[in-house]
């Protein structure tokens, strides 16, 4: 969802998910601080995207990633 907001110029509306999703105790993907900081880049808002950057790299070891979407493979 946050993707396809930003993806669309609605970034606004991406950040308030992204918000919303924190506020709930959901943790946040690697890949979701990626979208929103590529999209916040592309909208001219580099100030805020930097400030999400320092947020992503400072709670890089608690964020979702790579692994956590692995599927287990059955014998």
């Amino acid at each position: 969802m946050i993707e396809s907001l930003g993806r669309s110029g609605n970034v606004e509306e991406a950040l308030r998910f992204f918000d919303e999703m924190k506020a709930r105790h959901i943790r946040p993907s690697l890949y979701v601080y990626r979208s929103l900081i590529t999209n916040l880049k592309k909208m001219g808002k580099v100030d805020l995207a930097l400030s999400l950057t320092e947020e992503m790299n400072s709670c890089d070891s608690e964020l979702a990633g790579p692994m956590d979407f692995k599927r287990n493979k059955r014998l």
